[in-house]
């Protein structure tokens, strides 16, 4: 089980922003996030209707966030 709690995709953006990443391109709700001496990484999240749920997986609201096995 995971120690992170599960977040708004919108915050868990924020917070990749406000530490130095930067959107390079997007396409819908994909974007493609870059960082100096990073490789590129696409976040493919909706901002107003997903939560970033433990263990790094989607689940569309109102849904519970439920862990897979």
């Amino acid at each position: 089980m995971s120690q992170w709690p599960s977040t708004r995709a919108r915050r868990v953006l924020a917070a990749l922003l406000r530490i130095g990443w930067s959107v390079k391109r997007q396409t819908g709700s994909h974007r493609t996030l870059s960082r100096p001496g990073w490789p590129d990484f696409v976040f493919a999240f909706h901002d107003e209707f997903t939560d970033v749920a433990r263990g790094g997986i989607a689940a569309p609201l109102p849904l519970p966030t439920a862990r897979l096995t």
